[in-house]
C-alpha cells in the first residue's frame, strides 16, 4: 500500500436502521479482509481513497445504502379504496403501465440471494452470492413474475417466492438501470393483493381519466368512513321507515360484525374480515346472548367452548338474516361511495335456509277447555293487562296474528250495514303519536281484511270493553309499554306464562297456535277454503276477480263480513264453558282501566322528560 494510505480507516454505514447497519458492518467488514489480504499478497500499491472503493466494490456496496429511506408508500386498498379484487387488478395494471414499482414488507426470513455471472463467453450462470437467516426489508421489490401472478390471481392471496431488493444493495450496473439480485425466500410469504404498496407519488401521477380513486357524487376523492359512523348514517338515513325494534335489530347485527373485526375505515377492511367473522358466527350457539349476558365473553371464547362442548349452533335462518342485512349495510355504504368490495354479500356462502315447513302446534278441544276453563283460569286472573286475556280469545275467534290483535284500535271496530259486527284489519293510523315507530303495521298486503266479530266474544263483553274508548284509541295500548315488537308483550305472556302452566312441555305449542288451531278447524270444509284465507288474511286468486272487488273496496278482501261469518264460524266450536273466565273478565276490568291511566301517566312523564331534553341540548348547542 501507499506510504499515505492510514493504519485506520472508516466506512459510513448510511442507514437508519439498526438491523441493516449490522447486515452492511459484516459485510464491509469482511469484504475489506479479503481486500486487504489480496493487496497484501500481491505486493500492490494502493491509497487510501482507491482501498475504500476497492473494498465497496468486493461488498457491492452503493453510495447510499437507504435508497428507499424517506418513501412514502400507499397500499393498493388505499388507493381504490377498496379490496375487491378487480378494482385492485385495474389499479395494479394501470400503475404498472406508467412505470411503477410495488413493494411489500419481508420480516425475519431465511433466503439466499443469487447473481448471473459470465462463465463462458455469451453465456451466463446463476450463483449464490449469499445466504441470509434474517433477511429484513420493509420494502421488498416485487419481481415481475410475481406482478404477472397478482394480475392472473384467481382470489385475493399472493405467493411471493422471490424479491429484489434495494436496502441490501444487491444489484449491479448502472443506478438508472439496475440488474437486481433475486432473493428467493425459503419459505414462500403469502400477502392480500390490496396490501401491495406502492411510491405515494405514483398516486399523483396517474392521468385524471385513469384515476382509480372512488368518488363521491360531486367527483371529489371521498375520506375513509368508520363503520361505527357508517352504521350510525344507515340507522338515521332510515330511522322514518324503520320501526324502533327493526332498527335495533339491525344495529345489533352491525355491532356484532363490528366487535369481531373491529371498528375499521372502510378502505381497510379486508377478505380476512368477513371470513373471519362467517367462521365466528358459525361457531357460535344458539344460546350465544345468554352467555354472554351473563360472562361478558368475547364471541371468539364463547365459539371456542361452544367447540369444546358441541353445544348446538345458530340456525341456518339466523346467520342468512344476518348476513342479509349485513349485505344491506355494505350496498348503502357503497351507494354512498364509502365501499366498492362484495364481500358483505358473500356472507354464510353455502349455507341454506331451512326449507322445511315446520308445523305449529294445533290444540285440541280438551286442552282449549284447560287452557279457558281449566288450570289457565288461575292464569288469567293474575293477568296484569286486558291484552292477555281478550288478546288470548280474539286469537282463538279469529285466527288473528299476534301483532294485528295487538295494534287495534277502536276506530277497526265496525258494523256494516248487515248489522254485522266485524274488525277491520289494517294499516290506517290517524293517532297523535310523536314516535314513528308506533303504528299499525301489517306482514302482507292480503293482511288487510275484515274478520266478523264471533258471538262468543260479544256474549264475553267484548263490544262493552271496546265503548270505553276513543275512536282513535289503542284498545290494548300496553303492547308498546316496552316499544319492543309488536307482537312481543302477549306472545310473551301467553308462551311463559299461559301455556307453561295447560299444555304439556313436549308439545310445541305457542301463541301461533291458536291461529294454526282456527286454521286446521277451517279445513274441515275443503269447500270453504277461500273463505278460510280471506279470514285469516292469506292471498288467493279469489281477490283479484272483479265479482269480489265491491268487496274488496268496502272492507280489504273480497268477501262480506256475513257472508264469512255464515260460512265459517260454525266450524269454530270449542264446547268451551266461558262462564268461569267471563267472571274473571267482570272482576278485572276495573284493575285494567287502572294500569292503562298508569301507563298512560308514565308516557305523558317520559314524553314531556324527553321534550325538555331536548330543548336543553337544542340551547346548548345553540350556545
Amino acid at each position: 500500500m501507499s506510504d499515505n494510505t492510514p493504519d485506520e480507516f472508516r466506512l459510513s454505514l448510511r442507514t437508519t436502521s439498526p438491523i441493516n447497519a449490522r447486515r452492511i458492518a459484516a459485510r464491509l467488514w469482511l469484504a475489506s479482509l479479503e481486500t486487504v489480504e489480496y493487496f497484501l499478497a500481491t505486493s500492490g500499491s494502493i491509497g487510501y481513497h482507491e482501498l475504500v472503493e476497492a473494498i465497496k466494490d468486493k461488498a457491492h456496496m452503493s453510495v447510499n445504502t437507504d435508497t428507499v429511506l424517506g418513501t412514502s408508500f400507499i397500499s393498493l386498498c388505499e388507493i381504490t379504496h377498496t379490496v375487491e379484487l378487480v378494482e385492485i387488478k385495474n389499479a395494479l395494471a394501470k400503475l404498472k403501465n406508467l412505470g411503477a414499482q410495488f413493494y411489500i414488507p419481508i420480516s425475519s426470513c431465511p433466503a439466499a440471494i443469487w447473481q448471473r455471472i459470465e462463465v463462458l463467453e455469451d453465456s451466463l450462470e446463476d450463483e449464490i452470492r449469499e445466504r441470509m437467516n434474517d433477511f429484513n426489508d420493509a420494502a421488498a421489490i416485487l419481481t415481475s413474475a410475481a406482478i404477472v401472478d397478482a394480475l392472473a390471481a384467481q382470489n385475493d392471496l399472493l405467493e411471493i417466492k422471490a424479491v429484489h431488493s434495494n436496502h441490501f444493495d444487491f444489484w449491479c450496473g448502472d443506478a438508472h438501470k439496475k440488474e437486481y439480485f433475486d432473493v428467493l425466500l425459503d419459505t414462500p410469504v403469502l400477502v392480500n393483493i390490496s396490501s401491495i404498496l406502492v411510491d405515494s407519488c405514483w398516486v399523483n401521477k396517474l392521468p385524471k381519466n385513469q384515476s382509480v380513486r372512488a368518488k363521491h357524487t360531486d367527483g371529489n376523492d371521498f375520506l375513509p368512513l368508520k363503520l361505527s359512523q357508517g352504521c350510525n348514517d344507515w340507522i338515521n338515513d332510515h330511522k322514518d321507515s324503520w320501526s324502533s325494534s327493526t332498527t335495533t335489530s339491525y344495529k345489533s347485527y352491525i355491532d356484532q360484525f363490528i366487535e369481531i373485526v373491529g371498528d375499521k375505515l372502510t378502505t381497510n377492511l379486508t377478505p380476512e374480515d368477513f371470513s373471519h367473522f362467517d367462521a365466528i358466527m358459525r361457531r357460535l350457539p344458539k344460546t350465544w346472548v345468554t352467555i354472554r349476558k351473563k360472562t361478558n365473553k368475547t364471541h371468539q371464547t364463547i365459539a371456542d367452548e361452544a367447540d369444546k362442548l358441541k353445544l348446538p349452533r345458530l340456525d341456518s335462518t339466523s346467520l342468512k338474516e344476518r348476513g342479509t342485512r349485513i349485505g344491506v349495510f355494505f350496498d348503502y355504504l357503497k351507494g354512498k361511495g364509502y365501499w366498492h368490495g362484495k364481500y358483505g354479500s358473500t356472507l354464510f356462502t353455502g349455507i341454506k335456509k331451512n326449507t322445511k315447513k315446520i308445523f305449529k302446534h294445533v290444540f285440541t278441544d280438551t286442552e282449549l277447555q284447560n287452557i279457558f276453563q281449566g288450570k289457565g283460569i288461575d292464569v288469567f286472573e293474575k293477568a296484569k293487562f286486558a291484552l292477555y286475556v281478550w288478546g288470548t280469545v280474539l286469537m282463538l275467534y279469529t285466527g288473528a296474528r299476534p301483532s294485528e290483535i295487538s295494534q287495534l284500535q277502536r276506530k277497526d271496530i265496525r258494523q256494516d250495514d248487515d248489522q254485522v259486527w266485524y274488525i277491520y284489519i289494517n294499516e290506517e293510523n290517524d293517532d297523535d303519536e310523536d314516535d314513528s315507530s308506533v303504528g299499525k303495521k301489517l306482514k302482507t298486503a292480503s293482511s288487510k281484511r275484515s274478520v266478523p266479530i264471533h258471538p262468543i266474544l260479544i256474549e264475553l263483553g267484548f263490544m262493552k270493553f271496546i265503548n270505553q274508548f276513543k275512536p282513535h284509541e289503542y284498545i290494548f295500548p300496553e303492547y308498546k309499554r316496552h316499544k319492543i315488537k309488536s307482537s312481543r308483550e302477549l306472545g310473551k305472556w301467553v308462551n311463559e306464562k299461559l301455556l307453561s302452566a295447560t299444555v304439556e312441555k313436549i308439545k310445541k305449542a305457542s301463541q301461533y297456535s291458536f291461529r294454526h288451531t282456527v286454521i286446521e278447524r277451517f279445513k274441515a270444509d275443503a269447500t270453504k277454503d277461500h273463505y278460510s284465507c280471506a279470514y285469516t288474511g292469506h292471498s288467493t286468486s279469489d281477490d283479484k276477480k272483479p265479482a269480489n272487488k265491491i268487496f274488496a273496496d268496502t272492507y280489504g278482501r273480497g268477501h262480506k263480513p256475513k257472508t264469512l261469518a255464515d260460512n265459517l264460524h260454525p266450524l269454530l266450536n270449542y264446547k268451551i264453558d266461558w262462564a268461569p273466565l267471563k267472571k274473571v273478565i267482570t272482576n278485572l276490568d276495573k284493575n285494567w282501566k287502572g294500569q292503562r291511566s298508569l301507563l298512560e301517566k308514565k308516557q305523558k312523564i317520559a314524553k314531556s322528560t324527553a321534550t325538555k331534553a331536548a330543548t336543553a341540548n337544542a340551547k346548548m348547542k345553540s350556545v
